[in-house]
Parts: structure tokens; sequence; C-alpha cells
């Protein structure tokens, strides 16, 4: 698989060849499990969509439509702040375990949860465009608040540059709400009942 042809369908709002260029680039960083693993091997944050086989390559899918979805609300827009969203997005936990899986199925990675994004983005850190350096901090910050503090230069509010500050926080929240158990949520209030 490669990511242009499973994430076709988002790709098709990257209007800035570059970017796509970069997405198409980053396939040769992509492990064999990210095609088929779940989001979460504990299920503990993310809801049911996302876990199972494929759950990963689900969760890519829902932040990216999270991260349209939050850059329709967000004022001030720059040009080409969408592609920049959607790239990161894809990329982002294309090594969200390492680069590979143990033999029990669990991150080779250590701390993988608050690192692997960091470690990623200093992978592809040699890109030079201002646009691609936004992509990479992005990608290397989503985690947010709960990126290794080794790594704070990503961190969306440690960015000076507004632009940049906006597009991480946007990948932030876009992955944050992605991995939310809303499924769960919704079942819940669906059975709730009013007297009218």
């Amino acid at each position: 698989m490669k990511l242009e042809e499973v994430f076709k369908d988002e790709m098709r709002f990257i209007t800035d060849e570059k970017i796509r260029k970069l997405i198409v680039d980053c396939n040769k960083l992509v492990p064999e499990y990210f095609w088929t693993c779940p989001a979460s091997t504990t299920g503990k944050y993310h809801p049911k969509v996302s876990l199972g086989k494929f759950g990963l390559i689900r969760h890519t899918k829902l932040a990216v439509w999270w991260g349209i979805e939050i850059n329709r609300c967000w004022s001030n827009e720059y040009l080409g702040r969408l592609n920049e969203i959607i790239c990161a997005l894809i990329l982002h936990d294309i090594q969200k375990n390492g680069e590979s899986l143990d033999k029990q199925g669990y991150p080779t990675l250590d701390n993988s949860t608050k690192v692997h994004g960091a470690i990623l983005a200093g992978k592809i850190a040699e890109e030079s465009s201002e646009s691609i350096d936004r992509i990479i901090t992005a990608i290397g910050g989503h985690m947010g608040i709960w990126t290794a503090e080794e790594f704070k230069q990503y961190k969306p509010e440690n960015q000076k540059d507004l632009k940049t500050r906006i597009l991480c926080y946007i990948v932030h929240l876009a992955d944050y709400c992605a991995s939310r158990k809303c499924d769960d949520k919704a079942l819940q209030l669906s059975k709730l009942e009013f007297n009218d």
C-alpha cells in the first residue's frame, strides 16, 4: 500500500504539489504494521472505529476530517493552511509505535506515546521550505501537552510564529478529537429519555 492511495480522498484537498510530494516521499518511512494495526493496543483512548485491523488508518482519516472541520471555524486563514493540516495529519502517526512492533504486537519505541511524533519529525526535517518546516513542527508536536519534555520545542504553545502555532494547535486538536471515545458517549446519550 501507499499513502497516496489509501488517503487519496483526503489528498484531493491538497493543492500544493510540493506538499503532495512530501507525502509520497514519506512512504519510505511507513512501517509495514501501519497498514493493518489498531490505533491503540489497549483501546483505552480511542473510539471503537479506530480499533482492530486497519484501525490506525481509520484514526488517521478521522483526524484529517477533524482537521478540516476545525479549520473551518478558525479565523485569519492563510493561503495553504489546509494543505499543511491535511499533510501533517496524514503523516502524524505513520511511526506511532516506532519502526516496528515486537512479537506481541507492542511498540518497540520506548515511551512511544510521548516521543513518536518528535522522532518522526526529526526523520523528515531535512526538508527545507517554510511550509514543510511548519508541517514537520506540527507532526512533532501533535501530542500537545503529552509531548515529552525533551522535545518541548515542538509543543504548540512554544511556537513563536503565529502561522506555525495555529497549525500546531489545529493538528493537535484534530488528533485529540479523533482519539476520543465518542462512540461510547453517543451510545450513552442515545439511551437518554426526557419527559416532555
